[in-house]
């Protein structure tokens, strides 16, 4: 979801929300925020859940879809810049990237913010990616979500979550190829 006006800075900040969100089992929950995090100004956080990452830079880029998929190709990516937040967030277990994606939509429209891309799996690549990115175990989602989607580094992604660096490597090692194994089932189903 993308916005515009003096707020497009922030814009991925729902994006990065919405696909940073981990359901952890009950026996690994973390039950506080990590040091010094604090939810975006205005926007609120999903019931139960714990911010597990956060880094602010005055002054950064990130990459956004702006537009539905034309050809199997992104329509719209746009390469933004001016103050990033990021958040990782963990919920408790049950509810869904759509559901908590959707209370951050609610709650960005209420606080002004204009919705420029929202769309389903079909409209966004047909691929269901974030049915593969949701089956991942959540340490291996953060790691792969933060690095490929959000284009954090690895050194900054362990420092966010208090990791070594080579323990993220591993992490979106693994994911890449849990994901690249869902995928290919897919595609398999389809031919």
């Amino acid at each position: 979801m993308a916005m515009v006006g003096s707020r497009r800075r922030f814009a991925w900040f729902a994006v990065a929300l919405a696909l940073s969100l981990d359901a952890l089992s009950a026996a690994h929950a973390q039950t506080r925020d990590v040091a010094g995090a604090k939810d975006f100004p205005g926007i609120g956080r999903f019931a139960g859940s714990v911010i597990t990452g956060y880094q602010v830079k005055d002054f950064d880029a990130v990459r956004l879809q702006a537009a539905a998929f034309k050809d199997d190709k992104p329509a719209d990516a746009r390469r933004l810049e001016g103050r990033v937040t990021r958040i990782a967030y963990r919920t408790r277990p049950g509810p869904s990237i759509l559901e908590v994606s959707r209370n951050f939509e609610t709650q960005l429209a209420k606080a002004g913010f204009e919705t420029l891309l929202a769309c389903d799996t079909d409209a966004c690549g047909a691929i269901p990616f974030t049915e593969a990115i949701d089956a991942l175990p959540a340490d291996y989602r953060t790691a792969l979500v933060l690095h490929d989607v959000e284009g954090v580094s690895r050194p900054e992604i362990a420092d966010a979550l208090g990791v070594e660096t080579e323990v993220v490597k591993a992490r979106v090692h693994r994911a890449r190829l849990f994901v690249r194994h869902r995928l290919s089932e897919y595609f398999e189903r389809q031919a």
